[in-house]
């Protein structure tokens, strides 16, 4: 808290382990501009209020019309953008192929096979993609997400749960209930 609130800078050390766990590079921290990143906070706040409320095509329009794939540049933020962009596909088209295309462009970004550390945003982008191929009827992609997500989750640091990573909570175990396995 004294470093956000600018009482304190933080040492190297500190510094390397701080983006390491928020998964940007310490270059894309020294380069950063506050108006910028201000504004995409603001923006990604509205959209995330909009989603939450199940309003679909404002989240589009908001993404589409702020221009905001021209003020990212941390690869966290173009995580939560093609997060948005594919679920909305998702949701407002029912397009399973380029909902999923979206999501793995995001998730992507800071993801990679066996990595230490996960972010609550990779273990929800992973359960949100077996959700989807569980709708689109492919049950073995759908439980190997799923699977993948519930385990990860599991092995996150304790702390407060966010809205997102309820919903692995919800995919896994349906996933389950249409495959009648009632032992897990």
């Amino acid at each position: 808290s004294r470093i956000e609130s600018g009482e304190e800078i933080p040492n190297v050390i500190v510094l390397q382990e701080l983006c390491r766990r928020l998964n940007v590079t310490i270059d894309q921290v020294m380069q950063s501009q506050p108006e910028k990143l201000q504004k995409v906070t603001k923006i990604f706040n509205r959209v995330r209020f909009l989603f939450i409320h199940h309003n679909y095509t404002e989240v589009q329009e908001v993404l589409n019309e702020s221009k905001v794939l021209d003020l990212l540049y941390l690869d966290t933020d173009f995580q939560i953008y093609y997060y948005y962009e594919g679920s909305c596909i998702f949701y407002l088209d029912k397009d399973y192929e380029n909902a999923i295309q979206s999501l793995k462009k995001g998730l992507a970004y800071t993801y990679t096979k066996g990595k230490s550390n996960v972010s609550a945003m990779e273990v929800h982008m992973m359960s949100c993609l077996g959700y989807i191929y569980l709708e689109s009827g492919n049950m073995q992609k759908a439980g190997g997400y799923l699977e993948h997500s519930y385990q990860l989750m599991q092995e996150l640091p304790i702390g407060p749960a966010s809205f997102e990573l309820t919903k692995v909570f919800y995919h896994y175990p349906y996933f389950l209930f249409l495959k009648h396995d009632y032992t897990n």
